[in-house]
């Protein structure tokens, strides 16, 4: 069973996520409406960004800690954007 506790709602954190998860669910709207006019292909092509731009976005806006062995992995962010042009 759920917590009555209402004082979750105040936390910073969880408003911050949550609004990451409804830009996440407009993005996957705008995909669907994408396959539908481009097909599959290009959808899922354009749909690799999104790894891109969540990945940065928790660096940037949520501040999380990445170590210098994850910052490196991210060079392989270049290689997923050179592959789509």
């Amino acid at each position: 069973m759920g917590s009555h506790s209402t004082a979750v709602y105040l936390n910073k954190m969880i408003w911050r996520n949550s609004l990451a998860g409804v830009e996440f669910g407009i993005g996957t709207l705008f995909y669907l409406f994408f396959v539908k006019q481009n097909g599959v292909t290009n959808a899922f092509i354009y749909s690799q960004l999104c790894s891109v731009i969540s990945t940065l976005g928790d660096i940037w806006f949520l501040h999380e800690e990445k170590s210098k062995r994850q910052m490196t992995y991210i060079i392989g962010l270049i290689f997923i954007v050179g592959a789509l042009f």
